[in-house]
């Protein structure tokens, strides 16, 4: 009895574990959990189906006991599309925007955003295609906040496109913490602005890209702003035009990459 349950699912080659959690909104009995062949949960109580008020699945492996468990990834469910599967998990959404920000080596000031837009699709039984539709870097100057949350502002506020009642997810390596009260609209993402309805936050950890598809999208999203960091200065290189912000504004400057050609 209680309002949080934990469903398991251990995956033995890679010492991985994967987490089901489901809050009920109120003390409730589960008597029953059923999992399909791809990855669907259905969960009962002693007379019905029962649906949780917010559910997130979390891919985990254990570190040293002082550092407790690393988090690969973890994305927020629909309550009515409970799944052991990241990947089906991913697939619910009409884009994933995959976020990474890294610093210029040699200026402070001067910070890089890869962004990789993606679609991922059930194609099969447990098999799921990914199709990439844009790679872009955005180079910024002199930003007054938290690079990597001042990123995730960037590119949320700048989708004026996107299809009405459809969902979006926005992958991120940091803040790991602070994402459920973000979703939740509690906390803001940067500043007084708070998530934009239709947008979720998911964390997905770039150094293990083989876990998932979302690890898979946010190491592109590294490599990409990496890439450009480390030739940023070379005489060679043309770069795109800058635009300067008006004063007083949050950064000095922003310049627009498009990637063209595989992200490794």
């Amino acid at each position: 009895m209680g309002k949080k349950k934990r469903l398991r699912a251990a995956r033995q080659k890679k010492n991985r574990t994967t987490t089901l959690v489901l809050d009920m909104g109120r003390p409730l009995a589960l008597r029953s959990a059923m999992q399909s062949s791809d990855g669907r949960v259905t969960v009962a109580t002693a007379h019905a189906t029962a649906v949780p008020a917010r559910a997130f699945v979390e891919m985990t492996y254990p570190r040293a006991q002082t550092k407790g468990d690393k988090v690969v990834n973890r994305i927020e469910l629909s309550p009515s599309a409970l799944s052991f599967s990241p990947e089906l998990a991913l697939s619910q959404y009409e884009w994933v925007l995959a976020v990474d920000t890294n610093r210029h080596p040699s200026h402070d000031r001067v910070t890089f955003t890869g962004v990789v837009q993606a679609q991922v699709r059930e194609i099969g039984p447990s098999r799921f295609g990914v199709a990439i539709l844009r790679d872009l870097i955005l180079e910024l100057h002199d930003v007054e906040y938290s690079a990597e949350r001042f990123g995730w502002w960037l590119v949320l506020s700048s989708i004026v496109n996107r299809p009405r009642g459809k969902r979006i997810a926005l992958l991120v390596d940091a803040y790991l913490s602070d994402l459920p009260l973000i979703n939740r609209r509690v906390q803001p993402v940067l500043g007084n602005n708070f998530l934009p309805e239709g947008f979720e936050l998911v964390y997905a950890s770039s150094e293990k890209p083989n876990d998932s598809i979302a690890n898979n999208l946010l190491r592109r999203a590294d490599v990409i702003a990496r890439q450009l960091a480390d030739v940023y200065d070379r005489p060679d290189v043309a770069k795109p035009p800058t635009v300067k912000t008006p004063e007083g504004g949050v950064l000095s400057h922003i310049r627009t990459w498009e990637k063209h050609g595989p992200a490794v």
